[in-house]
């Protein structure tokens, strides 16, 4: 099982994810009605892929399940964790309170348990998770306690991510000037660390707010240096937001067949 475990984590570190599904899933399958720490790290990897490739039913299912067993092992301080990432796969498909509720509960059960990076993480995604529900007061509290933490813990890679974040909320309040300095703190921090997955998130997040406030030029200087920093890189999600911010400055320039490519380009 620590075969097809250690398998699994590095194809879906590679990318490789209908392989790493895979290898899951044999493990799950060999390790029957046993229930165990090992299985509990099985349906939790099974769960993250799934959600990866859009599978939001089958992985809420494993979390569940991996919740289920650590109430019956009775590791409790285990469980905040796994809920909060059922909370989110429950709210990509769909269910966007419900799966916050869920996701709250987790990060209070992580808080509980003095699991202090994972709370930071949590609270960066529900965050992120207010903020697209235009609940920017919440998102903010979330996202302030995040970076908070993330100083404190001196994790710089974590920081970086909620600066993102925060400066999407500020820029949602009008505050730009402080968005931009949120923004141009994040890149430094990524690039101090040689994270160029990390940069390219940040110039295409700065992007997509210079283009809602008309700022076409510079959202398209985002846009070149996003892709630039992407080459090579396997980073799908980013390379989505890349094509539909291509598709969003081309209709700025009423170039409709341009807009029209790149949104196809998104959606395959």
């Amino acid at each position: 099982l620590l075969g097809l475990q250690v398998r699994a984590s590095a194809r879906q570190a590679a990318g490789e994810l209908p392989g790493a599904l895979a290898d899951a899933r044999e493990g799950l399958r060999r390790a029957g009605d046993v229930a165990d720490r090992r299985t509990m790290a099985l349906l939790e990897r099974a769960a993250s892929i799934e959600e990866k490739l859009g599978h939001f039913d089958e992985a809420a299912r494993h979390y569940e399940g991996c919740i289920a067993m650590a109430r019956r092992l009775g590791h409790e301080l285990l469980i905040g964790s796994p809920l909060y990432n059922m909370g989110r796969a429950i709210r990509q498909r769909g269910e966007k309170r419900r799966g916050l509720q869920l996701q709250e509960e987790g990060a209070r059960l992580m808080e509980a348990a003095g699991d202090l990076v994972g709370l930071a993480t949590a609270l960066n995604g529900l965050g992120a998770g207010w903020l697209l529900l235009g609940r920017v007061d919440a998102a903010r509290r979330c996202l302030a306690r995040a970076l908070e933490l993330a100083e404190r813990l001196d994790d710089q890679a974590l920081a970086g991510m909620v600066l993102n974040n925060t400066a999407r909320a500020l820029a949602a309040e009008g505050r730009l000037d402080e968005a931009e300095d949120c923004f141009a703190k994040s890149s430094s921090l990524r690039a101090g660390r040689g994270d160029r997955r990390g940069q390219a998130a940040v110039a295409l997040t700065r992007g997509r707010v210079r283009w809602q406030r008309g700022r076409i030029a510079e959202a398209a200087a985002d846009l070149a240096s996003g892709r630039q920093l992407l080459s090579g890189l396997s980073a799908p999600e980013w390379e989505v937001e890349a094509e539909l911010l291509q598709s969003a400055l081309a209709l700025a320039r009423a170039d409709l067949e341009a807009a029209a490519g790149a949104a196809r380009a998104a959606l395959t």
